[in-house]
């Protein structure tokens, strides 16, 4: 008996296709006489329109659609499809609808072609390319990471996630003690937001969605969601010596940290009196203030405080204080011009420590003052005789530091008459000497430099200014030793030498373009000239 049933079944399917393999040999001799070939080859038909990706449709029994635009010359269309397909209509037209059994995800053979027909032949085939894939995981959820807010209050957070194309459903899923989860759309293909309420006792929980279609599940994408206080700021970035930003006066400060994950919003406390700003305004970006000190400010701490809808974090601090500028260290004094015209440069090492400017005090008799407020100052003196007191004092918006001091005592530059002369004779007028008598003190030194300008040593150069050696010639009326030394502007000694009297020296071809200062001293007497190198 089985065996006249399993006979039949074949031959119902035998005569099932070839009745279908007739109609379509009854179609081709219907629509094409049997004639001489005539006009020309219809073109390969356009791209094929349809689902590609039919996983959704595998074993579902759901009708899928696939069509091309016409061909001009073509009389019909010849489809062919997978074995794992049945083409349910529309064979020879532009259109078919096609059905995917189970097999077709497991089976090679995914293609659908599709050739055109005309009396004058055949023509290439078109081919769409399908595949049978599970779905991709979802792109993100969007939706609030912390529930505080919503914690046993009975509102609904809400998180969704994109659509796929190739899904037909999805799958969320929270802690099911402490959640519960509605689905406004539906499931389904539509599902891609839902409705999460929090209960009470809510502590964290991830929140997780999956595509799924008939090929399988995709992988979870996952939101965790936390019910529990944010965590203690971390470190407030700003400054710790408030001298700057005190009134009246004082520029701005401002303090900042990095945003902490399920705050929405900050809390910053200040010093009394202080003036405070938020320019992000309030809410979770609120994690930068500016602030200035009030001018009887003596000390007290930033600090910050991360909120959420149902605890705070502990609060992060920030000592802030007063710290006075410091004492200017030594200065040096630099001769930068000499005689008629007198300039003289006085340096700190550096500036001291949390000061933000020096207050400098030159004598009376001095010409200009150049560099007031920095580490350096240039002095102009008249040719008269100049004695007095530099002080230098650190100062920042809150203090003033002790006062570094040097004193000075210039003596009038010299008088000297042309070589060969005993007074002013032929209309000949005296010339300022360029040797100056001078002495510097300075306050916190170990020597004093001193350069009085006596007649028993004298010093020629020339050329000067020149294009390469110089030549020193030295005159002295004693036999002590006398020494050369050749500096730039910046006091740095760049050669030393002994010179006995009455000799020349030619130095200088191996300098750069500037200006240098040679100074030739013999015991306690000393000789500067200015030299110009071309």
């Amino acid at each position: 008996m089985n065996l006249s049933t399993n006979l039949l079944t074949i031959r119902g399917q035998f005569l099932k296709r070839m009745t279908l393999f007739l109609s379509i040999v009854s179609l081709f001799a219907l629509t094409i006489p049997v004639v001489a070939q005539t006009g020309a080859i219809p073109a390969t038909p356009g791209p094929i329109s349809g689902q590609t990706n039919v996983c959704a449709f595998v074993g579902s029994g759901e009708e899928v659609r696939y069509s091309i635009d016409p061909v001009p010359g073509a009389s019909l269309y010849l489809w062919t499809i997978p074995p794992t397909a049945t083409l349910v209509s529309g064979q020879g037209s532009t259109e078919i609808v096609v059905t995917f059994s189970d097999a077709f995800t497991a089976a090679a053979n995914k293609q659908i072609r599709v050739r055109s027909i005309s009396q004058a032949g055949n023509s290439t085939d078109r081919i769409l390319y399908l595949t049978s894939q599970q779905p991709s995981t979802p792109d993100g959820i969007a939706g609030p990471s912390n529930a505080c807010v919503y914690i046993g209050t009975g509102n609904h957070a809400t998180y969704s996630t994109a659509k796929d194309p190739s899904a037909t459903a999805y799958i969320w899923a929270a802690d099911p003690k402490s959640t519960l989860i509605t689905h406004p759309n539906g499931t389904g293909v539509n599902d891609t937001i839902i409705h999460v309420v929090f209960k009470n006792g809510f502590k964290s929980s991830p929140v997780t969605v999956q595509a799924v279609n008939h090929c399988g599940f995709s992988a979870a994408r996952i939101l965790t969601v936390s019910g529990s206080a944010p965590s203690t700021p971390g470190p407030i970035s700003g400054p710790t010596n408030a001298c700057p930003y005190m009134l009246p006066g004082g520029i701005t400060a401002t303090y900042t940290i990095n945003p902490v994950a399920g705050a929405t919003a900050y809390t910053w406390i200040t010093p009394p009196n202080a003036i405070v700003t938020h320019p992000n305004g309030p809410g979770n970006n609120d994690i930068t203030i500016t602030v200035q000190y009030p001018s009887d400010f003596t000390g007290g701490t930033i600090s910050v405080i991360a909120n959420s809808g149902c605890d705070d974090s502990s609060p992060r601090n920030l000592n802030v204080g007063k710290l006075n500028a410091g004492t200017p260290g030594v200065i040096t004094p630099l001769e930068q011009s000499i005689c008629p015209d007198r300039q003289w440069i006085y340096k700190l090492p550096s500036m001291p420590s949390n000061a933000t400017a020096i207050n400098w005090t030159v004598p009376a008799d001095a010409i200009s003052v150049t560099g007031q407020g920095s580490a350096t100052i240039s002095v102009q003196y008249p040719a008269t005789r100049v004695t007095g007191i530099i002080t230098a004092t650190a100062t920042n918006n809150c203090s003033s530091s002790a006062v570094r001091q040097a004193s000075v005592n210039l003596n009038r530059c010299q008088v000297e008459r042309m070589s060969g002369n005993t007074g002013r004779q032929n209309g000949s007028s005296p010339e300022l000497s360029q040797s100056n008598t001078l002495s510097h003190n300075v306050s916190g030194n170990t020597a004093e430099q001193q350069f009085p300008g006596a007649e028993e040593l004298k010093i020629t150069v020339a050329p000067n200014p020149s294009r390469s050696n110089f030549k020193l010639q030295v005159y002295s009326n004693n036999n002590d030793i006398i020494k050369m030394r050749l500096l730039d502007l910046q006091g740095r000694e760049l050669k030393k030498m002994n010179v006995s009297k009455g000799q020349s020296v030619n130095f200088g071809n191996e300098l750069k373009a500037g200006t240098y200062i040679l100074e030739v001293s013999q015991g306690r007497t000393v000789k500067t000239e200015k030299l110009l190198k071309m």
